[in-house]
C-alpha cells in the first residue's frame, strides 16, 4: 500500500468512524459506495482485524480495534496536513500556521482578541480565519482541517476539548409598532400567537432544537413559520410580516436599524454559549500556547471590564 494510498484509506476510516452510516461515509470522501466498501475491506485485510462491523438492521458499529486505529490515523493525517501547512508557511517567509475557524453566530470581538495575540515563541504567527456552521467547524477540528475554533452551542463529544469564552441571551428582533416591543425583555411564552422566522434547522441543529423543544413544552403556538438562512433574509420578513426572528446578541448589535427593535429572551435554555475547541488529543505546542494566550488577555480583560464597572457607581 503506498503512502499516498494510507492517506485515503485513512480518511475512509476516519469518515466511517464518525459517520457509521457507508452511504454519508463514501460521499464524504468522494467514492462510490462501492469504491468505498472495497477501500475499507482492503484496510481490514492489510491491518489483519476486523475495524467495522454490522449490527441490527446493518448498522455499521466500530471495534475496539477499529477505534485504536482511526485514533492513530487522525495523528497521522494531522501531522501529515500540518507538515504540508508549515511548507506552504516557509514559501511565504511565514514561521507557523493556524487555521481558526469561527461560527456565524460568533462575537467579532472575540476573533478581534484572537487576531491580535502576540506569542513570543512564534513572532511570524499566520492566523487564517475561515466562517463555518457549528457543526461544520466540529468536523473540521476532528479531521484536523483546523486548529482551534470558536463554536456557538458546539455539539457534545468527549473528542472535543471545549472552554466557554462568552455567553449572552437569544435575541428577538421585531418592528416597533410590534405589540411585544414595549417589553423590555421577553421570555418563549410572550410569543405565542406570532408569525415566527426561524433558521433553517441545519444552520444550527442544537440552537433550533432548543427553540422548538422549550416552545413544545411551554405550549407555545405560532401563527405560521417560515425558515430562512441568513439574517438579512429574516429582518426582511419581519418587516413583510410583522412577525418576530430569534437572532444571537452579536447579530442583533450588527443589525440595528431604524423601525427595528431587538429584546432578549429570559429564558435560561436559549442561553448561548460560545466555547474555543479544540481536538482533545491535539498535541501541538502552537495549539496549546495560543489558547493559553487567549485565555490569559481575556481573563485580563474581564478583570478591567469589572473594575471599571465597579467604579462607575462611585464617580457618578
Amino acid at each position: 500500500m503506498s503512502r499516498k494510498m494510507e492517506v485515503r484509506y485513512f480518511l475512509a476510516a476516519i469518515a466511517l468512524a464518525e459517520e457509521l452510516n457507508y452511504t454519508r461515509a463514501a460521499n464524504r470522501v468522494g467514492l462510490t459506495q462501492s469504491a468505498f466498501s472495497r477501500q475499507i475491506f482492503e484496510l481490514e485485510e492489510q491491518a489483519g482485524v476486523p475495524l467495522f462491523t454490522h449490527g441490527h438492521k446493518k448498522k455499521v458499529e466500530i471495534t475496539d480495534g477499529g477505534r485504536a486505529f482511526v485514533a492513530e490515523a487522525r495523528a497521522t493525517v494531522m501531522h501529515g496536513e500540518r507538515a504540508f501547512q508549515v511548507a506552504k508557511a516557509a514559501d511565504l517567509g511565514t514561521e507557523h500556521v493556524l487555521r481558526l475557524g469561527r461560527s456565524p453566530y460568533t462575537d467579532p470581538q472575540l476573533i478581534s482578541r484572537a487576531l491580535s495575540l502576540h506569542l513570543p515563541l512564534y513572532p511570524n504567527l499566520n492566523v487564517q480565519v475561515k466562517s463555518e456552521f457549528s457543526c461544520d467547524l466540529a468536523q473540521r477540528l476532528l479531521s484536523a482541517e483546523m486548529d482551534v475554533a470558536f463554536i456557538t452551542q458546539p455539539p457534545e463529544t468527549p473528542l472535543l476539548t471545549t472552554v466557554l469564552v462568552a455567553q449572552a441571551p437569544l435575541h428577538v428582533a421585531m418592528s416597533e409598532s410590534h405589540v411585544l416591543a414595549a417589553k423590555q425583555t421577553l421570555s418563549i411564552k410572550h410569543l405565542t400567537d406570532t408569525c415566527w422566522i426561524l433558521f433553517q434547522k441545519q444552520v444550527h441543529p442544537l440552537v433550533y432544537g432548543a427553540i422548538v423543544n422549550i416552545a413544545d413544552s411551554d405550549k407555545v403556538r405560532y401563527k405560521n413559520i417560515h425558515h430562512i438562512v441568513n439574517s438579512e433574509e429574516a429582518l426582511h420578513l419581519v418587516s413583510e410580516t410583522g412577525g418576530i426572528t430569534f437572532l444571537t446578541q452579536a447579530t442583533a448589535m450588527r443589525s440595528a436599524r431604524p423601525g427595528m427593535v431587538f429584546r432578549p429572551l429570559s429564558d435560561p435554555a436559549l442561553m448561548l454559549g460560545t466555547y474555543m475547541a479544540v481536538r482533545a488529543d491535539n498535541s501541538s505546542r502552537l495549539v496549546s500556547e495560543f489558547v493559553r494566550a487567549f485565555m490569559k488577555k481575556s481573563a485580563q480583560m474581564a478583570h478591567v471590564a469589572t473594575d471599571v464597572q465597579l467604579r462607575l457607581p462611585m464617580g457618578a
